[in-house]
């Protein structure tokens, strides 16, 4: 049944990325490598945390959803890290660049967007438009 159910989630997510997949480069800027992704989702995630005072904290943040296999750097299939690069040109023409950042009361920069890790949900923010 598990190939059944990695086969229907595999199928799910690479449809989604061939209707909303965008191009996108991922870097990461310590190692100064980077490779092209053909099919990127962008997505957004509402996030909502209590301070210690009690006071609410809302934001949002832009999520990337990639296939775990195509975070290729150095020859290595990686996994995100905090502080790594995601570039994608917008419909102006202007390369808008987010960077890898756990959310809010989160530990990591991503996680995994199915029970098997096909597919990645990396947190990021954006931090420049060029």
């Amino acid at each position: 049944m598990t190939g059944f159910v990695a086969q229907g989630a595999a199928w799910a997510h690479q449809t989604i990325r061939n209707c909303d997949g965008l191009a996108v480069v991922y870097a990461r800027p310590s190692s100064e490598l980077s490779v092209p992704i053909a099919q990127a989702v962008k997505g957004n995630t509402p996030l909502e945390t209590t301070s210690d005072e009690g006071t609410t904290l809302q934001s949002q943040v832009v999520d990337w959803l990639i296939a775990a296999t195509a975070i290729v750097l150095g020859g290595v299939q990686v996994e995100p890290l905090d502080g790594d690069e995601i570039q994608f040109v917008n419909a102006q023409g202007q390369t808008e660049t987010y960077q890898a950042l756990p959310p809010i009361g989160g530990d990591k920069c991503f996680r995994p967007s199915d029970h098997l890790a096909t597919t990645l949900r990396i947190h990021t923010r954006l931090t420049g438009v060029s």
